[in-house]
């Protein structure tokens, strides 16, 4: 549902292919287990709590996925699972 919504907004502005399937799901995964681990109760705090992810968001999938699997076309446009450790 989420991805969804960021899909719709991302085409909303004319920018349809800028849209990545894979990072934008993982990222979503791993802020919500997150969420869940810190007990963050708002915005604000997940962000506070988790500068990686403003900074280097690439960055942290990297630890999940190798480049090639990230970066690929299929990627992009459907939801690849991670290569390199899951996202529990």
């Amino acid at each position: 549902m989420t991805c969804k919504g960021i899909k719709s907004y991302a085409e909303s502005l004319g920018a349809k292919d800028k849209f990545h399937l894979t990072i934008t799901a993982s990222l979503v995964k791993i802020m919500a287990r997150r969420i869940n681990q810190q007990n963050v109760s708002s915005w604000n705090e997940l962000l506070d709590k988790n500068e990686d992810l403003i900074q280097d968001a690439l960055g942290v999938l990297y630890t999940y996925y190798s480049t090639n699997r990230l970066h690929s076309e299929q990627a992009r446009t459907s939801l690849l699972a991670p290569d390199l450790m899951p996202i529990n």
